[in-house]
């Protein structure tokens, strides 16, 4: 008896530890795919006009950006080609039923000295002539948050305000029942259900291999 439980715990253990390391090793790979949008070379600069920036890119999309930050001298944009596999891959996976992916930039600002000022609060006027439809626009964390921005918009024209997240999606469409500034929710899970099956597959038997085990001996006395 004592040998059976004992064996028991062990394959508890051995489990526990896969789900650990499985867990390790999905954190791994979601920091080398926001690794690779972050090192996406090809940049567009414009220097700060009035509170004004604009940039146009080799796609013929126009990114106006107004209220720029205090201490900000130039509008960065960079744009996460789709040639960037690996980046792409996690960027649809996580905006789900948020709209596939169309275009991805990061967008920011640079001071005198050349450090980063993330864009948090400033209005974001993109024109898509190329997009089908009316675009939406959703912000995207390294982390993987998703959120619906879009203001307004006009045709293939479209209206955010920055909040502060790393890269800014346009995609083709939004869900209908997540419309206008609202958070999408995060569907995926990724603890390795079959592990957790395992582990209450291994509980059952040992469950009833006691009370098997506590009848047999009642039964002996």
């Amino acid at each position: 008896m004592r040998k059976m439980i004992s064996l028991f715990l062990s394959l508890l253990l051995l489990l526990s530890q896969s789900v650990t390391a499985f867990a390790i090793e999905e954190e791994k790979q979601a920091d080398v795919y926001a690794r690779a949008v972050r090192t996406t070379l090809g940049v567009y600069l414009a220097d700060i006009d009035d509170d004004t920036a604009e940039v146009t890119t080799e796609d013929d999309i126009i990114i106006i950006v107004t209220g720029i930050p205090e201490g900000a001298v130039r509008l960065m944009v960079v744009p996460v080609p789709k040639t960037e596999r690996e980046a792409w891959a996690w960027i649809t996976a996580c905006l789900k039923d948020a709209g596939t992916p169309i275009h991805t930039f990061d967008i920011y600002f640079e001071d005198a000295d050349g450090n980063r000022i993330s864009a948090n609060g400033e209005k974001v006027t993109i024109d898509c002539p190329h997009c089908s439809g009316t675009p939406k626009v959703c912000s995207l964390t390294t982390s993987g948050a998703v959120r619906v921005l879009n203001d307004s918009a006009q045709g293939a024209t479209v209206t955010f305000t920055t909040d502060g997240s790393t890269y800014y999606v346009i995609t083709d469409k939004a869900p209908s029942d997540h419309p206008g500034d609202s958070d999408i929710p995060q569907t995926g899970d990724n603890s390795h259900l079959a592990l957790w099956s395992g582990l209450l597959v291994l509980s059952l038997i040992a469950l009833f291999f006691l009370v098997f085990w506590n009848r047999r001996k009642k039964d002996e006395a």
